[in-house]
């Protein structure tokens, strides 16, 4: 008798001392990141991290998000092929649910999709979206629009101010050009009506005060209303580092918030097989997580980081027919400009017809080439032939558009140069449908762990935060 109370009691004990861990472990996430870097496949995270050691002359340095304590695998196909966009992507991320590719925000049979940032906002935590590339772009707009079709900008855009979220930071709205506005109200307009204060610059935004919606963005952007790439060093750009740290604490409240930040860019390189531009937009994205964790730090029992990417982009690769087994960053650290600044010197070949001799001197000076084997001039040859017919009068066969693309076709080649000598493979100008490394800490951080795919994830995000699946 006398043994079967004293075993009831240190059972009772024993849950009483288990309690405490088991309420800890149900702790809400309240101050929630989301940073996704858009067409950022393991590999691209290598060569960041390659380049960031060669750089900085530590062969030991770690980009953060490579350190953060738990790390796992993200599955990203589509509703309708195993290789998504970043709209079917980036809705399953937002809203938990798989859609076509091109559909922002909605379900396959066009039914609007309730996103994770929609919900924090109606539980009365702020909730802020920032990225790199026009507002209006797939990633951040399937976090606050429904269409049916990602090509929609204006439509997108005209949803923001409707959305009530407390901050967008970035790039402009490419759905407020003319192409796409077609007379139609100005979405700034649409903004200013429902109460945004509208900023673009630096010194206005770390003016603003918590309380009023704000909509800021850089007063310098490329023709796609993005932020120009970093490599490029543009004069009065306000860089994603300076949206994040600024968008955090705008947002920061005792209710909480949910803040989505896009590495927009890094896609984009990818998209031209841009090495060294790819890797300094990676970066320039750790230097985000970087600002994030930080903010862990002060709030190690509320905060949630989740880093994640909604595809790969390039099937980048390392490895090289002509390195062998041999990687070398001194070609891509020697890369002074991106394939955005290529194409505008091959339009200026292309015009003043310029000879071949000129145009190698010049382009080995950008991309610190000292000489050019006979391989890699033939390949500048055949390519500035290409470049001076007007893209309108091109014609592809097979080879060329394995090689190039549609892209420019000097840029690339310049590109293709850079990135054998380094001994990177590329294996395309589109994307790819391998998974994704995720990586997180904080609160609940290990349930991003194992492989998952990438709507789990968002429904994880939505167990963590206390909201239920729709």
């Amino acid at each position: 008798m006398f043994s079967r109370l004293r075993s009831r009691f240190l059972l009772l004990i024993a849950c009483i001392l288990v309690l405490p861990l088991g309420a800890q472990e149900a702790k809400r996430a309240k101050y929630v990141f989301l940073l996704i870097g858009d067409g950022m496949g393991v590999n691209q995270r290598y060569l960041a991290e390659q380049m960031l050691r060669y750089t900085s002359g530590d062969p030991k340095r770690q980009l953060v998000m490579n350190q953060l304590p738990v790390q796992g695998l993200t599955t990203t196909y589509s509703a309708n092929s195993v290789i998504t966009d970043s709209a079917a992507a980036g809705t399953a991320l937002a809203c938990g649910v798989k859609t076509n590719n091109g559909k922002i925000g909605v379900l396959p049979d066009g039914t609007a999709a309730v996103s994770i940032a929609e919900q924090a906002k109606q539980a009365g935590m702020r909730v802020g979206i920032i990225t790199s590339v026009s507002i209006d772009h797939a990633t951040p707009a399937v976090f606050y629009a429904h269409e049916g079709g990602r090509n929609s900008y204006y439509e997108i855009a005209a949803s923001l101010p409707k959305s009530g979220f407390d901050f967008f930071g970035g790039g402009k709205s490419l759905g407020d050009q003319p192409n796409y506005r077609r007379n139609r109200p100005s979405v700034v307009d649409l903004a200013t009506a429902k109460g945004y204060r509208l900023i673009d610059s630096l010194a206005g935004l770390q003016a603003a005060t918590p309380g009023t919606p704000v909509w800021a963005y850089s007063p310098v952007v490329d023709g796609a209303a993005a932020i120009p790439y970093e490599i490029d060093k543009t004069e009065g750009i306000i860089p994603l580092a300076d949206f994040a740290t600024q968008g955090i604490r705008l947002l920061d409240n005792p209710n909480g918030f949910f803040v989505m930040i896009e590495g927009g860019r890094i896609d984009w390189a990818c998209h031209v097989n841009d090495p060294m531009t790819a890797a300094i937009e990676t970066q320039a994205f750790d230097r985000v997580v970087e600002i994030a964790c930080a903010f862990q730090r002060q709030h190690p029992d509320d905060t949630l980081i989740v880093v994640t990417a909604d595809h790969e982009t390039g099937g980048m690769s390392f490895g090289s027919t002509f390195t062998g087994y041999a990687f070398h960053p001194e070609p891509l650290a020697a890369q002074t400009v991106s394939y955005e600044k290529l194409v505008g010197y091959a339009s200026r070949y292309r015009k003043e017809n310029t000879p071949y001799f000129d145009v190698s001197t010049e382009l080995r000076q950008l991309l610190g080439l000292e000489v050019l084997n006979h391989w890699e001039n033939e390949l500048l040859r055949n390519a500035l032939e290409m470049t001076k017919v007007a893209p309108a009068d091109r014609h592809y066969d097979w080879a060329q558009l394995e090689r190039y693309g549609k892209n420019e076709p000097l840029a690339v080649a310049c590109l293709k140069i850079v990135s054998s000598r380094a001994g990177l493979g590329w294996g395309t100008f589109a994307h790819t449908g391998t998974p994704v490394q995720t990586s997180a800490i904080g609160v609940g951080a290990e349930r991003f762990a194992d492989l998952y795919d990438n709507t789990e994830l968002c429904n994880r995000m939505r167990e963590l935060m206390g909201l239920p699946k729709p």
